[in-house]
Order: structure tokens, then sequence, then C-alpha cells
């Protein structure tokens, strides 16, 4: 009886009414040490996850540097296109900026060459090797690799 009560009640709200007393009883049963059951709609937490579309793996990024726009903003002052791999991506001697992900960012000017690779480390103190590419340059900031690329195209 009173769980047709209760039922009646749940019903004759309205849903943000609803979504409060689901979360009341959740937290409830929780404080209780009841276990809620897993039900057929609730998405597993484990498996599986698809990654954002534009995420890389990587823990760097490259792009090709052809010219600079300072009209731009960001990385996108480096007129190019991303490189995914060297070899295919980018002509003989072109310049490459190699950027690092993570807390602590460094940039890196390379070359494409036909012997050299490169070592460095990633955020998480990995050592990355690229191969066919000569490093030129280091820059702990942006705006000083942008005046190092400015000047090695002029």
């Amino acid at each position: 009886m009173i769980v047709q009560t209760i039922e009646k009640m749940f019903r004759a709200m309205s849903d943000a009414e609803r979504l409060a007393t689901v979360a009341m009883i959740t937290e409830v049963c929780k404080e209780l040490g009841h276990a809620m059951p897993e039900s057929s709609t609730t998405p597993k937490k484990s498996g599986w996850k698809r990654k954002p579309r534009g995420v890389s793996s990587k823990t760097y990024w490259m792009r090709s540097a052809k010219a600079i726009d300072m009209s731009k903003k960001g990385m996108f002052q480096i007129e190019g296109e991303w490189v995914n791999n060297l070899s295919n991506d980018t002509k003989m001697g072109e310049l490459v900026v190699l950027g690092v992900k993570g807390d602590e960012k460094a940039y890196h000017l390379v070359t494409r060459s036909s012997s050299s690779s490169y070592q460095f480390k990633d955020s998480g103190s990995n050592t990355i090797t690229i191969e066919n590419c000569e490093h030129i340059s280091q820059a702990k900031n942006y705006r000083e690799l942008i005046k190092d690329v400015e000047a090695r195209l002029a």
C-alpha cells in the first residue's frame, strides 16, 4: 500500500522534483549501505572508450613552418600543415615546429634530413625519438619560437 502511494506521488511530480527525489533516495541507500542494482540503461563505467575527434594520443605535435601570420592566435600563427610522419608529410630541409604537450611545454625547431634523428623528453619524462630530422633550436616559450621561425624564413 505504501509503495503504491509513493508511486502515485512520484508520477505527480515535475521532472525536477523526480530527479531530486531519486538523488535523495540514492544518498539514503548509500548511507544505509545498500548498493543500487545496475540497470540495463545505466552506462558501464569500464571498457573501451572512444577518444574525442582531433585528440592525438601522441605527447607532442608537429607542424610545418612555411610562413608566420601575426594576425592569428597561438599555434595558428605558424602557417603550414600538421605533420604526422616527417618522412611522408614534409620535403627535405623543410622547417617543422615540434611542440611538447603537457604542463611544462617545450618547443623545438627541426628540419627534415636524410639520416639524422632527434631525441627529446616529453612531459612524462619519456624519451621520444623522431627519425629523419635534425634539431635546429629549442625555445621555452612560444614567443621565442615565433621569432626564431620568422628569422629563419626571412
